[in-house]
């Protein structure tokens, strides 16, 4: 899954310069359509990371002229969103012998749709609803366990389709839209409910040996605040490597906070968060898209300019780095 899930990103630039198809009435809905939120829902498996498919497809839609627009409460509609539904169940199989044996296996279907908002047209729904106008899906397919790494690269494939239709309609002389940086959200927001311990920021001190802001520890980017390199495959190493110390030579800076002791009474155990100084890399969406997992992962895209007051605010923060 690795290498075909980012290997989407060739696939679209190849796509792209394919002759437009005769355009059906379902995609002349994508007529104007040049900005659109992006949604992936994963259920029934928790090996397959939504996140990295969400950002491959918001640089798929930068790339061809298309605004994506961020993540919001509700939702920001237009919304391009695909659901992967996978389900594991137990079959017979009969071995050479006429023995039955019980082995497990995987049904999954993918569905990509652009849903947006419509007059209701029952009382529950009024006055608006949200409805699909270009929907492209796979039928049902069942594979083995061990199989199921094809899952997602096949979901992405179901984006090739929407690009087809959407270029056939509008044109490839779109030029690409940037992606937008986060806002920076507010360290001294109220904290948030959450079930995990909420420890307030211990704040760092000018003998961490760095500098001290913002009750936290401001250095340049090392490989302590980001994802292992070696998670990345052999091939594409050398390349996150030099990624990594270009983003030094260019002065990026992250800032880590510390929150607890857990143990008042030994003064021990301190959740730490690493996050982007007062802005992330401005190519963070590429960065992040070039390998997968890349180790920047860790951080995303989000960035604050001092620690967030509770350990629960930091963590509410860091679940929307990729918002």
């Amino acid at each position: 899954m690795i290498s075909r899930t980012f290997g989407f990103v060739s696939l679209l630039a190849i796509t792209a310069a394919v002759a437009p198809a005769p355009v059906s009435a379902q995609d002349e809905a994508l007529r104007g359509k040049t900005a659109m939120s992006v949604y992936v829902s994963v259920y029934g498996d928790n090996e397959i990371y939504s996140p990295g498919i969400r950002l491959a497809l918001e640089q798929q839609l930068h790339d061809i002229g298309i605004t994506v627009l961020p993540h919001g409460d509700p939702p920001n509609y237009p919304v391009l969103n695909l659901t992967i539904k996978v389900e594991t169940r137990e079959v017979n199989r009969t071995l050479p012998n006429n023995r039955i044996q019980r082995v497990k296996v995987v049904d999954y279907t993918n569905k990509l749709e652009l849903r947006q908002l419509a007059p209701g047209r029952t009382r529950e729904m009024r006055p608006i609803e949200d409805v699909a106008i270009w929907t492209k899906a796979d039928e049902t397919k069942t594979i083995g366990p061990i199989d199921s790494w094809n899952i997602a690269p096949e979901a992405l494939d179901l984006a090739i389709g929407f690009v087809k239709s959407w270029l056939g309609v509008n044109g490839s002389n779109h030029p690409a839209t940037p992606d937008r940086p986060m806002p920076l959200p507010n360290p001294n927001a109220p904290s948030p409910p959450s079930n995990e311990p909420g420890q307030p920021l211990h704040p760092a001190t000018a003998s961490a040996g760095c500098e001290v802001v913002g009750g936290g520890c401001v250095e340049m980017l090392s490989l302590g605040a980001v994802g292992s390199v070696y998670d990345v495959p052999n091939s594409q190493r050398a390349m996150v490597q030099q990624q990594i110390e270009d983003q030094k030579k260019k002065g990026q800076k992250v800032i880590t906070c510390e929150y607890g002791p857990v143990n008042l009474e030994t003064n021990r155990g301190f959740a730490v968060f690493h996050f982007w100084y007062k802005s992330a890399p401005p190519d963070i969406l590429k960065l992040l898209t070039s390998a997968w997992p890349h180790p920047f992962m860790e951080l995303g895209r989000v960035a604050v300019s001092a620690c967030p007051v509770t350990r629960a605010l930091a963590s509410q923060i860091k679940g929307s780095r990729f918002n």
